[in-house]
């Protein structure tokens, strides 16, 4: 049943059904308005309240920037709208208030004129941990700039967690996300002179373990000199994506530590031009932050690309979801994971330099590190190895001559794997190289080439369990004049041919079925 209660406001009688809705109480929403172009006071203004079931109430505001509407029903959910001659009018939605307290609002107008095209800044709140739309969550939002706390453009979210700020204009904006339950969002910059529809603000349940992610700082990739005004994008194992914009290094506070991460990062400044640089498949530690620095590449030096597929050592099977990651001595430059064929593919790689690594892990899988060779070619095409843990596994130590002279000369190793796969490696020294985590107790086809020299080749060669065994190849000249050895490998009893015999001359060659062998 449904009882009739009156209650005396102020010497006004309010009437209530009380059953259909309760009347819990009464608070306030203030609001200070300001220039969003100069951060100025604005005075002089019209500011009404509307709210959910009827209430529905104006100000004209004299000298000051600041007004109040007082008992407010909490009963209702409101919108807050400024407006005044020379400017556009700018509303606040979906405004809750408490029983006995005062909200308070900061909101900046854009003038009519004076101002370049305006643009809107629009996306979503969600739930960092499921991508899931967090309904009526606070955005906090301002131009930066000197007075920036003035130059608020505060909104609230729908009940799809979508928001919208219609009116920018063109510079940096700081924005974050507060919602009863969660940790604030991280708060970031982002550079705008256009629309903008792909914002998130992304918080992170209570109770959730949280870390912060951090760019130290983007450097040339060639000469490491620091680069400034950058954007990033921070992919989360989530589904969501945080695009934001940074000077020359930033920090994303309150983030979940138990997912997985991917970013990318670019150069937005004019005229230089440097290609992006993605790192992936990194976590966050719980309590602190973790910090990277990042290099690019220059957009005015020969590029190339660098792809193939990561094979296991041990038959030569793809390698799915491998994590591989290519560094320019000790920069970072990109990485990636394999796809469900083990293939892996690096773009804008620079050509000419020497010293290009590639490191390769897995879960369940031994870590490997590679020396590239000095690309020169726009495409290059190189598998890679690792193999599974527990398979034994030993190395092997290259020494490379000048037969002339004796002198040692850096090469180009391949590997050859029973399966018939290849992979190709440096040797920068070509004195002392060492390949370590050769799986044991199988045979390598081993081929060394360098600039004007003839290759060289040693068949069937095994790896020692725990151990280093030395090879050594003795390369001719590619203009020296050179001969060929050829014969039949016999049995020194009965004269018989002998197949599959090894023969070996600053190499390594194998009989065929015939028993002939050729150097």
């Amino acid at each position: 049943m449904r009882r009739l209660w009156r209650v005396n406001l102020g010497g006004l009688w309010a009437f209530s059904l009380i059953g259909a809705s309760a009347f819990a109480g009464v608070g306030n929403v203030g609001v200070y308005v300001y220039d969003l172009k100069t951060g100025g006071e604005v005075r002089a203004y019209i500011v009404r309240i509307v709210g959910s079931r009827g209430t529905d109430l104006s100000q004209t505001v004299g000298n000051t920037n600041y007004a109040r509407f007082n008992n407010l029903p909490t009963n209702e959910i409101y919108t807050l709208t400024v407006t005044k001659d020379g400017y556009y009018s700018r509303s606040i939605p979906g405004i809750v208030v408490s029983a006995g307290y005062t909200r308070n609002f900061n909101l900046a107008l854009t003038p009519t004129s004076g101002v370049p095209a305006l643009f809107s800044i629009s996306g979503r709140v969600v739930d960092a941990l499921t991508n899931q739309p967090i309904p009526n969550a606070y955005i906090v939002a301002y131009r930066t700039a000197s007075n920036q706390s003035y130059r608020r453009v505060d909104t609230i979210a729908d009940s799809q967690g979508r928001f919208s700020i219609p009116h920018c204009i063109p510079g940096e904006y700081y924005l974050y996300a507060s919602k009863v339950g969660y940790y604030d969002s991280p708060s970031f910059v982002v550079a705008a002179s256009n629309t903008i529809s792909d914002v998130v603000l992304p918080c992170t349940p209570h109770g959730t373990p949280i870390g912060d992610f951090e760019i130290y700082g983007v450097y040339d990739a060639l000469n490491g000199s620091e680069l400034r005004g950058l954007d990033a994008v921070l992919q989360s194992e989530a589904g969501w994506n945080l695009r934001y914009s940074f000077w020359s290094g930033d920090r994303l506070e309150r983030l979940p530590a138990n997912l997985r991460y991917n970013v990318t990062v670019s150069y937005r400044n004019t005229p230089d031009v440097y290609y992006p640089s993605t790192r992936v498949g990194f976590t966050l530690v719980s309590g602190t932050y973790v910090s990277y620095s990042f290099y690019l590449v220059p957009g005015d030096v020969a590029v190339g690309t660098l792809s193939g597929v990561v094979r296991n050592f041990v038959g030569g099977a793809p390698v799915a979801n491998a994590w591989v990651g290519i560094r320019y001595g000790n920069r970072w430059l990109y990485s990636m994971y394999t796809d469900s064929q083990g293939r892996y593919s690096f773009g804008n790689l620079p050509l000419g330099y020497s010293g290009l690594a590639i490191e390769i892990g897995k879960p369940g899988w031994v870590s490997y590190g590679y020396l590239l060779e000095t690309l020169t070619s726009s495409s290059t095409n190189n598998d890679l190895f690792i193999r599974s843990d527990g398979v034994p596994a030993g190395g092997r130590e290259f020494y490379v001559y000048d037969q002339t002279t004796g002198n040692n000369i850096p090469a180009t190793l391949q590997i050859r794997i029973p399966s018939g796969h290849t992979s190709r490696i440096a040797l920068p020294d070509g004195y002392g190289d060492r390949l370590s985590g050769l799986p044991a107790w199988q045979t390598y086809d081993f081929t060394v080439t360098a600039p004007g020299y003839r290759s060289v080749t040693w068949l069937n060669q095994q790896v020692p369990y725990d151990t280093w065994w030395n090879i050594s190849f003795s390369l001719t000249r590619s203009n020296q004049v050179v001969g060929r050895i050829m014969g039949v490998v016999r049995d020194l009893i009965s004269g018989n041919p002998i197949p599959n015999a090894q023969v070996s001359c600053f190499g390594a060659a194998v009989t065929d079925s015939q028993s002939v062998y050729g150097k």
